[in-house]
């Protein structure tokens, strides 16, 4: 059973009855104070030391707040940690990386990411996970390495021991199982390394001492999570990369090797080690042809089952790669939830008030919003291609305000969607309309068009003057629009019943934001309508009619990603608003 020792060096280590020795010299192999025994190490350079740095440098308060209550500091953190998702909301750190004995060649210590313009977001306990998951992603990594040296003997169990300062943590073992995929057994052991000096010490004058004791706990793997941590670790690995090829004069490294075996003037680029990273394992491999001598090299993993994708997103997983693709730009495969900033309404509506320059007043808001929802005119004229938002276009329209407005027409082609690269169409529905049968068609003709091109349909209940906007019949519109195929429905908020609403719809829900309303109660109505189990919100007038458009998009991304309580989501927008918000 392999061990992870969380001190300030993370060694991940393999006990063997013979010396082990990996022809690629990435991990070294050491004897051990136990005659007939060897030990196979990666070691993870400064992981616990740059936990201990974090604390120093950017928790002074930590210290204090874990003393009011019999804590240590690095409990304090960790809660803040634990309130942030898998992947600490994007913020990546390059503490450490995976071992290369021969040359070992680390990165910059940085944080890359994390938005400065979204506090709650990139907080404090962001930057606390992500050194957690940095650490756990190198150990993992070189669990990957034992695992091949071993044919799979090392981890054959299902379990890494856990010891070490690290291990007294409560998420740190979490994110280790999380990350590995190996149930961890927590071993109370604070100064692990030190133990094992004594032990050495005391075989040296002919005394013993026990091995460490069992585990007081065992954190057991949550798979929803490991399969989450899968694309976290996929990307931390592209990161570290690209990091690691700028650092250098301006950006001094953690750590290089010594002489001879450091370059002389430069850092050898990512991936020209066969292992300077776990995902680069067999490069070596994929690069040579089969020569003869080489087939045997192969390594097929046949105990380890194939890698099953997951995500969130309702009702998506009978759906081609394609559409399930576009679905994740718009919506988070992590959570299933998305803010979507709505300026569509010039379609029918003319120049509304915010949205007389779009290319002012919405083209910045942008990077705050997981889609974007707009006409194709709009787009091209008014949006920057650069955008990295999803992109939802509008594919109905007819009629201005002046005239009924059920009365429209599928207003754009999909092979246009295409051409734009649209993540989705959507398509007004009037159910209960003068022209419901057509709005139908409208809806039907697109869904099949988008089967044909991988594009999903967003299907839109529309509500005139004479409807009731009540769970009855948002009920029977959302359920209706399903079935006849939209892969996302929106749709407005009632007040009692829009659980059910929700429920009955096997497909995502976003609530759609309506008329325009005081701030609180927008985020108010939003945080009821994700709590209810809506996938997100498309908001337009509560955002670019807001006092402070950006500053509400934040606050309406934390309630919606975050879950942060509305009164608490409106004290952030007055803090952040440049415009002065009564209370």
């Amino acid at each position: 059973m392999p061990t992870i020792v969380a001190g300030t060096f993370w060694q991940t280590t393999a006990v063997t009855s013979e010396p082990l020795i990996d022809p690629e010299r990435r991990l070294r192999t050491l004897c051990h104070v136990d005659r007939g025994s060897w030990m196979v190490e990666g070691i993870g350079f400064l992981s616990g030391l740059a936990m201990r740095w974090f604390r120093d440098a950017m928790c002074p308060d930590a210290a204090a707040l874990g003393r009011a209550t019999g804590r240590s500091a690095f409990a304090v953190m960790e809660e803040w940690a634990a309130e942030v998702p898998v992947g600490a909301n994007g913020v990546v750190a390059t503490m450490a990386n995976v071992m290369q004995a021969d040359a070992w060649h680390h990165a910059a210590p940085a944080f890359v990411g994390f938005d400065i313009n979204d506090a709650a977001r990139s907080s404090r306990g962001a930057f606390v996970r992500a050194i957690e998951e940095s650490a756990a992603i190198v150990a993992s990594a070189h669990l990957d390495i034992l695992a091949a040296l071993t044919e799979g003997r090392a981890v054959s169990e299902g379990t890494v021991t856990f010891t070490g300062g690290s291990s007294a943590g409560a998420l740190w073992p979490r994110v280790i199982a999380g990350v590995t995929g190996l149930d961890t057994r927590v071993t109370p052991a604070p100064e692990a390394t030190s133990y094992g000096a004594a032990r050495l010490a005391a075989r040296g004058v002919g005394a013993a001492l026990p091995p460490m004791g069992d585990p007081d706990r065992v954190e057991r793997v949550d798979r929803n999570e490991h399969e989450q941590y899968r694309a976290v670790t996929e990307r931390w690995h592209r990161v570290y990369r690209d990091v690691l090829s700028i650092s250098g004069p301006d950006l001094p490294p953690l750590f290089t090797p010594p002489a001879p075996l450091a370059a002389p003037t430069t850092i050898p680029p990512p991936g020209s080690r066969p292992s300077a990273m776990a995902a680069d394992i067999h490069q070596k491999e994929e690069n040579m042809a089969d020569l003869e001598g080489n087939i045997s090299a192969k390594k097929f993993r046949a105990d380890t089952p194939a890698v099953r994708f997951s995500q969130n997103i309702r009702g998506a997983a009978n759906l081609d790669w394609g559409m399930q693709n576009r679905l994740s730009r718009i919506l988070d495969p992590q959570t299933g939830r998305t803010v979507m900033l709505a300026f569509d309404h010039g379609y029918f509506q003319g120049p509304t008030s915010g949205l007389e320059r779009i290319d002012l007043n919405i083209a910045p808001l942008a990077e705050y919003a997981d889609a974007l929802m707009c006409t194709r005119g709009a787009l091209r004229t008014s949006v920057p291609p650069a955008t990295r938002a999803g992109l939802v276009l509008r594919a109905s329209g007819g009629p201005s305000i002046l005239k009924d407005l059920s009365d429209e027409y599928t207003a754009m082609a999909m092979e246009d969607a295409v051409r734009i690269n649209a993540d989705a169409v959507a398509v007004q529905v009037f159910v209960g309309g003068e022209h419901e049968s057509r709005s139908i068609r409208n809806l039907t003709t697109l869904v099949d068009e988008g089967y044909a091109a991988g594009v999903p349909v967003l299907g839109v209940t529309a509500v005139g003057k004479e409807l009731v906007r009540d769970a009855r019949y948002l009920g029977l519109a959302t359920r209706m629009i399903a079935e006849l195929g939209a892969q996302l429905v929106k749709t407005y908020y009632c007040d009692e019943g829009f659980e059910d609403v929700v429920a009955g719809c096997p497909v995502p829900v976003i609530m759609a934001g309506g008329k325009k309303l005081p701030e609180q109660e927008a985020l108010t109505m939003a945080s009821n309508a994700v709590r209810a189990g809506a996938a997100g919100v498309d908001m337009g007038r509560n955002i670019f009619q807001s006092a402070d458009p950006a500053a509400m998009m934040r606050a309406v991304r934390a309630v919606v990603h975050d879950d942060v309580d509305p009164a608490d989501a409106y004290e952030l927008f007055r803090d952040a608003t440049e415009t002065r918000v009564l209370a």
